[in-house]
Order: structure tokens, then C-alpha cells, then sequence
């Protein structure tokens, strides 16, 4: 995965959570129920289920992971979004800095 790539997916996956952020599950519905992150029905998603929508392989998925680890801990996504502290602008802020980390110096 080049450099471009990771910033695509991070910028795809910061958009993603600006149309709609949630808690607890990896995408919600406008009903409020749990439906797959890829669902055409959903209108939420936390970290980890933007991210899910926003790659094309797995192996991306957990290159783009590992990167976001470097800022937020590797106590995992759904932890960093789940956690009762964690707010919308602090998952985006989180993004925010993993693209400037990426940008710097690229994805291993």
C-alpha cells in the first residue's frame, strides 16, 4: 500500500464518520439498528466499521489499523471509540493526525 492509498482510505474514512458517527456497534441504520458497515442502509458508523467501508482488502484494513495504533494506542479502535470519553471530534482529530503522520513519512 503506497502513501497515496493510506491518505485515500483515511480521508474516506474521516468523511465517513462525518456523515454519521456511533457507538457500540460498527454501523447503525437510520432506525438505530446494527447493520453492516458495507450496508447501502447504513447511516453511522465508529471508527472501525468507516475504516471496514473505506478499504478494498483486509490486508489494507490492518496496514491503515496499525497506523492509527501510532496515535491513539493499540488498545484497539472499537475501544478508542467506544470508551465513554471518546467524542466524534476526538475520532476525528485522531485521523486528522494519523493522515499528518502518513503524510510525513508514509505506511509500513
Amino acid at each position: 500500500m503506497n502513501k497515496e492509498r493510506a491518505i485515500e482510505v483515511l480521508k474516506n474514512t474521516r468523511a465517513t464518520i462525518l456523515e454519521g458517527w456511533c457507538k457500540g456497534v460498527s454501523a447503525r441504520d437510520k432506525q438505530g439498528n446494527e447493520v453492516s458497515s458495507h450496508s447501502a442502509g447504513a447511516c453511522q458508523w465508529c471508527l472501525s466499521g468507516a475504516l471496514s467501508k473505506s478499504v478494498a482488502s483486509d490486508d489494507e484494513f490492518t496496514r491503515v489499523r496499525s497506523t492509527i495504533y501510532t496515535i491513539i494506542g493499540d488498545h484497539g479502535l472499537a475501544s478508542f471509540n467506544d470508551s465513554p470519553r471518546t467524542t466524534r471530534e476526538m475520532v476525528i482529530e485522531a485521523i486528522d493526525k494519523t493522515i499528518q503522520l502518513v503524510e510525513g513519512r508514509g505506511i509500513e
